[in-house]
Protein backbone atom coordinates (compact mmCIF):
# COMPACT_ATOMS: atom_id res chain seq x y z
CA UNK A 1 0.00 0.00 0.00
CA UNK A 2 1.02 3.61 -0.82
CA UNK A 3 0.77 6.22 2.14
CA UNK A 4 -0.63 6.11 5.35
CA UNK A 5 -3.47 5.82 7.70
CA UNK A 6 -3.25 9.72 7.97
CA UNK A 7 -4.58 9.63 4.17
CA UNK A 8 -7.52 7.61 5.14
CA UNK A 9 -8.56 9.70 7.76
CA UNK A 10 -8.36 13.23 5.72
CA UNK A 11 -9.91 11.16 3.14
CA UNK A 12 -12.83 10.40 5.86
CA UNK A 13 -12.80 13.92 6.99
CA UNK A 14 -13.35 15.13 3.66
CA UNK A 15 -16.08 12.88 2.75
CA UNK A 16 -17.98 13.70 6.38
CA UNK A 17 -17.65 17.51 5.26
CA UNK A 18 -18.92 17.22 1.49
CA UNK A 19 -21.72 14.92 3.21
CA UNK A 20 -22.52 17.77 6.14
CA UNK A 21 -22.70 20.46 4.03
CA UNK A 22 -25.33 18.97 1.15
CA UNK A 23 -27.32 17.07 3.58
CA UNK A 24 -27.80 19.90 6.32
CA UNK A 25 -29.78 22.14 3.74
CA UNK A 26 -32.62 19.00 3.93
CA UNK A 27 -32.22 17.43 6.66
CA UNK A 28 -32.53 17.68 10.37
CA UNK A 29 -29.61 17.67 12.51
CA UNK A 30 -29.83 14.40 13.56
CA UNK A 31 -30.01 12.94 10.54
CA UNK A 32 -27.39 15.28 8.77
CA UNK A 33 -24.58 13.63 11.48
CA UNK A 34 -25.35 9.93 11.04
CA UNK A 35 -25.28 10.55 7.38
CA UNK A 36 -22.20 12.09 7.86
CA UNK A 37 -20.74 9.40 9.95
CA UNK A 38 -21.87 6.81 7.32
CA UNK A 39 -19.94 8.67 5.05
CA UNK A 40 -16.54 9.08 6.82
CA UNK A 41 -16.64 5.05 7.07
CA UNK A 42 -17.60 4.46 3.47
CA UNK A 43 -14.82 7.20 2.41
CA UNK A 44 -12.73 5.36 5.01
CA UNK A 45 -12.94 2.33 3.39
CA UNK A 46 -12.45 3.60 0.05
CA UNK A 47 -8.99 5.22 0.42
CA UNK A 48 -8.27 1.49 1.84
CA UNK A 49 -9.25 0.38 -1.51
CA UNK A 50 -7.56 3.25 -3.88
CA UNK A 51 -4.38 2.77 -1.59
CA UNK A 52 -4.47 -1.02 -2.42
CA UNK A 53 -4.78 -0.24 -6.11
CA UNK A 54 -2.26 2.19 -6.30
CA UNK A 55 0.01 0.01 -4.65
CA UNK A 56 -0.05 -2.81 -6.91
CA UNK A 57 -0.29 -0.65 -10.17
CA UNK A 58 3.02 1.45 -8.66
CA UNK A 59 4.78 -1.66 -7.54
CA UNK A 60 7.17 -2.16 -4.53
CA UNK A 61 9.64 0.15 -3.78
CA UNK A 62 13.34 -1.24 -5.09
CA UNK A 63 15.16 -3.22 -2.86
CA UNK A 64 19.03 -2.02 -3.34
CA UNK A 65 21.71 -1.69 -0.91
CA UNK A 66 22.01 1.75 -1.75
CA UNK A 67 18.16 2.59 -1.55
CA UNK A 68 18.77 1.27 2.21
CA UNK A 69 21.88 3.11 2.95
CA UNK A 70 19.92 6.53 1.85
CA UNK A 71 17.09 5.96 4.42
CA UNK A 72 19.59 5.51 7.40
CA UNK A 73 21.05 8.31 6.52
CA UNK A 74 21.12 10.86 9.49
CA UNK A 75 19.38 8.44 12.17
CA UNK A 76 22.84 8.22 14.43
CA UNK A 77 24.70 11.43 16.10
CA UNK A 78 28.50 10.61 16.27
CA UNK A 79 29.52 12.62 19.49
CA UNK A 80 33.26 12.21 18.39
CA UNK A 81 35.14 15.06 17.58
CA UNK A 82 38.06 14.28 15.78
CA UNK A 83 41.84 15.27 17.25
CA UNK A 84 43.10 18.48 16.14
CA UNK A 85 45.13 19.46 18.98
CA UNK A 86 48.10 19.73 16.50
CA UNK A 87 47.01 21.61 14.08
CA UNK A 88 45.82 23.77 16.78
CA UNK A 89 49.55 24.34 18.66
CA UNK A 90 51.10 24.88 15.19
CA UNK A 91 48.35 27.50 14.86
CA UNK A 92 49.27 29.28 17.99
CA UNK A 93 53.24 28.85 17.22
CA UNK A 94 52.11 30.86 13.97
CA UNK A 95 50.67 33.43 16.03
CA UNK A 96 52.93 33.49 17.94
CA UNK A 97 55.98 33.76 15.67
CA UNK A 98 54.23 36.62 13.62
CA UNK A 99 53.26 39.12 16.64
CA UNK A 100 57.33 39.23 18.26
CA UNK A 101 57.59 41.52 20.91
CA UNK A 102 57.84 45.41 20.33
CA UNK A 103 56.16 45.36 17.03
CA UNK A 104 52.55 47.02 16.90
CA UNK A 105 49.72 45.16 16.34
CA UNK A 106 47.43 46.36 13.88
CA UNK A 107 44.21 48.44 14.92
CA UNK A 108 41.69 45.71 15.00
CA UNK A 109 43.81 43.66 17.02
CA UNK A 110 44.69 45.90 19.85
CA UNK A 111 44.34 45.06 23.53
CA UNK A 112 41.01 46.45 24.57
CA UNK A 113 41.07 49.14 27.24
CA UNK A 114 40.81 47.74 30.98
CA UNK A 115 37.65 47.59 33.02
CA UNK A 116 35.96 50.98 33.79
CA UNK A 117 33.06 51.22 35.55
CA UNK A 118 30.29 53.99 34.36
CA UNK A 119 30.51 57.13 36.70
CA UNK A 120 27.34 59.19 35.51
CA UNK A 121 26.60 62.52 36.89
CA UNK A 122 24.72 63.04 40.30
CA UNK A 123 21.12 64.65 39.78
CA UNK A 124 20.62 67.39 41.86
CA UNK A 125 16.81 69.03 42.25
CA UNK A 126 16.77 72.47 42.31
CA UNK A 127 15.91 74.24 45.84
CA UNK A 128 12.53 76.41 44.40
CA UNK A 129 10.45 78.96 46.31
CA UNK A 130 7.38 77.39 47.67
CA UNK A 131 5.66 80.39 46.56
CA UNK A 132 6.36 80.05 43.22
CA UNK A 133 5.44 76.34 43.37
CA UNK A 134 2.18 76.97 44.40
CA UNK A 135 1.78 80.08 41.70
CA UNK A 136 2.81 77.51 39.31
CA UNK A 137 -0.13 75.12 40.36
CA UNK A 138 -3.01 77.61 40.53
CA UNK A 139 -1.75 78.64 36.78
CA UNK A 140 -2.54 74.85 35.72
CA UNK A 141 -5.58 74.80 37.56
CA UNK A 142 -6.76 77.86 36.12
CA UNK A 143 -5.92 76.17 32.27
CA UNK A 144 -7.70 73.39 33.03
CA UNK A 145 -10.72 75.14 34.44
CA UNK A 146 -11.09 76.95 30.69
Amino acid sequence: MIGSIRWNIVFAGFGTLLTVVFSSGVNGLGVTMLRGLYAAIAFFILAYVLRLVLGLIVGPPPASDEADGVEDRGTVLDMATPDDAEDLNRLLRDQMNESAPGTELPEQEQPPEPFRPLSPPKLVSKQQDPEQLAEALRKLKDQEED
